[in-house]
């Protein structure tokens, strides 16, 4: 821990045992600042082994062990060092570091509170306890230990934009509003990184809230827009509307629900007489294909362009085309499902009695806020078993783990992780009703003008907006909300009721 290291007394090894642990930690210091990792943890457990007593071996042990990416193991190390050490808040800031790269945030906002209780004017340390309650769900908690890292250091922009960021997620959107506009003022000390995440997360709150004009404005900011000195492939940044006779580029960004979400917008471009060269994600080749698309020149993933007078991300399409919070311009549906896959999935769902219901409860859990948006399997098994459905579970990737030690109904059809995303859309066009997650299916079901159940959680995304059942970008697609954050019993015993009236009917 160099000049943080402690001296203290050795019991039972002697002076000389504490000497050698004391000189083996500094070389495991040195060993970390030259990058070798495994060989300072080797160095703090001969220093350990020798004076056990010395809260900086721990401390060294598990600063090695954060370098090696096992912070559970870091964790018990710096909880060790606290121990022996108990007064000095840098190993309680270490542990909450360690615990909350573990995922164990009950544990980090234990550790974090213990700093603030040594040191009650570390800014950083109420900044993390806020971030760690917020995981564990105690929202009031998190804004009141953000609100205090904010008044310790109000120059400091990050404090505001994750205050914001908890106001947003508990529903307080103007407050969260000013959190962010005061972030976006304050002086730049990360190369515009924290202002460009606040004015996002401004963006999005002022989209969440119909305030298309306003939100836009602030569109730029997203993380997925390119820096004007790494635009793909060189090619310029449209500038206003495309013309007539114009060749444009579309390129991907963010997800590929964002990609089918926008595709809407595309038969604009060419009755205007635009040239429209369109990337296209390899895992939609099979779906963007016919129709419309014949008239698209396709650029697939690893291709460069034919020369273009300009490019545009395709969110920006939707900053283009949507103006108003309660019409979302173009054709629906917009995609269809290939006739002949349809052929082929139609008889295996067909053969099923009752109302067919497609089941999707998780998303990608690397996204950030999965956590949220994703109810998983559990609070959706009631629904599994209301009398005259057949669930259809359409469920890829790593959610399909929560069908371990499940027991579903005899009737249940398990056609999660078939085929691609063209199989998908012919599964969904045969199904009577999609019940997901905010998703990629949820878009691709919308797109394909089919009925779709959305399970939303507390703070939704932006394009979903506030308080509203219905969604301008689907017509086809009810909204059921959750009434409390974390909370998905309401929103699903709404769906049970209204499946229940269908069913009746």
């Amino acid at each position: 821990m160099g000049k943080g290291q402690i001296s203290r007394g050795r019991p039972g090894g002697g002076p000389h045992a504490a000497a050698q642990a004391a000189a083996l930690l500094i070389q495991a210091e040195q060993c970390l600042t030259g990058g070798d990792a495994e060989g300072a943890l080797v160095l703090a457990d001969r220093a350990i082994a020798l004076d056990a007593c010395n809260p900086n071996g721990p401390a060294q042990r598990g600063n090695a062990l954060m370098r090696l990416s096992q912070p559970a193991a870091a964790a018990a190390a710096f909880e060790t060092a606290i121990h022996l050490h108990p007064g000095l808040p840098a190993l309680w800031m270490l542990a909450g570091t360690a615990h909350r790269a573990a995922g164990a945030h009950e544990e980090a906002a234990a550790a974090y509170a213990g700093a603030t209780r040594l040191d009650p004017g570390l800014a950083g340390a109420w900044h993390n306890l806020g971030l760690s309650l917020r995981m564990t769900g105690d929202l009031r908690g998190a804004a009141r230990a953000l609100r205090r890292a904010s008044a310790l250091s109000p120059q400091d922009g990050a404090h505001w934009n994750a205050l914001g960021s908890v106001l947003h997620a508990a529903g307080h959107w103007r407050q969260a509003a000013d959190a962010w506009r005061f972030a976006l003022r304050q002086p730049d000390r990360d190369a515009g990184q924290t202002r460009r995440r606040a004015g996002w997360n401004l963006c999005q709150s002022l989209l969440l809230q119909g305030k298309m004009v306003d939100g836009w404005a602030l569109h730029h900011h997203r993380p997925s827009f390119p820096a004007l000195d790494r635009l793909p492939f060189g090619v310029p940044l449209l500038a206003g509307r495309p013309r007539h006779g114009h060749r444009i580029l579309i390129t991907v960004e963010q997800g590929l629900g964002d990609v089918i979400m926008v595709l809407r917008f595309i038969p604009f471009l060419l009755e205007a007489g635009v040239n429209v060269v369109l990337q296209r994600p390899l895992a939609l080749q099979r779906l963007m294909t016919g129709g419309w698309f014949d008239q698209v020149s396709m650029l697939d993933e690893g291709a460069a362009p034919p020369p273009v007078d300009a490019q545009i991300p395709c969110m920006g399409l939707a900053e283009l085309f949507v103006t108003e919070a309660d019409h979302v311009p173009g054709p629906m549906p917009y995609l269809h499902p290939d006739p002949a896959l349809t052929a082929r999935w139609g008889p295996i769902v067909g053969a099923a009695q009752g109302l067919k219901v497609g089941f999707v409860w998780a998303g990608n859990p690397a996204f950030p806020g999965d956590h949220a948006r994703s109810p998983r399997l559990g609070p959706l098994l009631p629904l599994f078993s209301l009398p005259g459905i057949t669930p259809v579970i359409l469920q890829h990737g790593e959610g399909r783990g929560d069908l371990q030690g499940i027991s579903l109904p005899s009737h249940t059809l398990d056609l999660g992780g078939q085929g691609d995303i063209a199989d998908s859309a012919a599964i969904l066009a045969t199904l009577d009703l999609l019940v997901t997650s905010c998703t990629m299916p949820a878009h691709l079901a919308g797109a394909l003008g089919l009925p779709v159940a959305l399970l939303l959680p507390f703070c939704p995304d932006w394009r979903w907006q506030i308080g509203r059942a219905d969604t301008p970008w689907y017509p086809a697609t009810r909204l059921y909300r959750q009434e409390r954050p974390g909370d998905w019993q309401a929103p699903v015993a709404n769906l049970a009721r209204d499946l229940t009236l269908r069913i009746g009917r």
